[in-house]
């Protein structure tokens, strides 16, 4: 969910970014060859397009201040390609170093910029969240486009885990034992507030 974007600001860069990330590895999945750990790549390539874990990397990329394809696509790369019989590839998915580097090295950094923003707890009598241990600080960064000091910055807002509790994962299963505990009254709620 994106808001207030300014053509050139950090943010556009990072929506741009994207949309030129997918369209490289869709269309040119040679090019994951170009890559800092990934010239040994052979054909065919696995060249990861998934806009999700590009995003992470392109987030990392905006934070640090530094382009990055580590986690999001060298990774997966090498792990393909180690599924496909690869030796390389295989060499170093077992390299517990190189895993980690690609894996962490540029997130570790990136989550370290974050800041805790609290909620506001005027809004307490009004969040009904069956989990209220959920309803606490998210993480917020400043954006910015790597390698051009002279773009305007924008805010990342993460969203809190809250937001993600009607999904069956993460924080669904705590949340879902809690409000159907007798402690929360769920059978003689409403339909609505159920």
């Amino acid at each position: 969910y994106v808001q207030n974007v300014a053509p050139g600001d950090s943010a556009a860069w990072v929506l741009e970014e994207l949309n030129r990330r997918i369209d490289r590895f869709t269309y040119r999945p040679e090019s994951v060859k170009e890559l800092p750990s990934s010239g040994w790549s052979t054909p065919p390539h696995f060249a990861n397009a998934d806009e999700q874990a590009n995003l992470n990397d392109i987030i990392a990329s905006s934070l640090n201040g530094a382009p990055t394809f580590a986690a999001g696509v060298e990774f997966y790369e090498a792990r393909f390609k180690k599924d496909k019989g690869s030796q390389e590839a295989a060499k170093r998915m077992q390299d517990g170093r190189w895993t980690r580097k690609q894996q962490q090295g540029d997130v570790a950094p990136a989550r370290q910029r974050l800041v805790s923003v609290k909620p506001d707890h005027s809004l307490d009598k009004v969040v009904h969240l069956c989990k209220m241990d959920s309803w606490g600080a998210v993480s917020a960064a400043p954006l910015r486009v790597p390698g051009n000091a002279s773009a305007p910055a924008a805010s990342l807002l993460l969203a809190p885990e809250w937001l993600f509790s009607h999904f069956p994962y993460g924080i669904f299963f705590p949340a879902y034992r809690v409000c159907h505990a007798a402690s929360w009254g769920w059978a003689s709620l409403s339909p609505l507030e159920q």
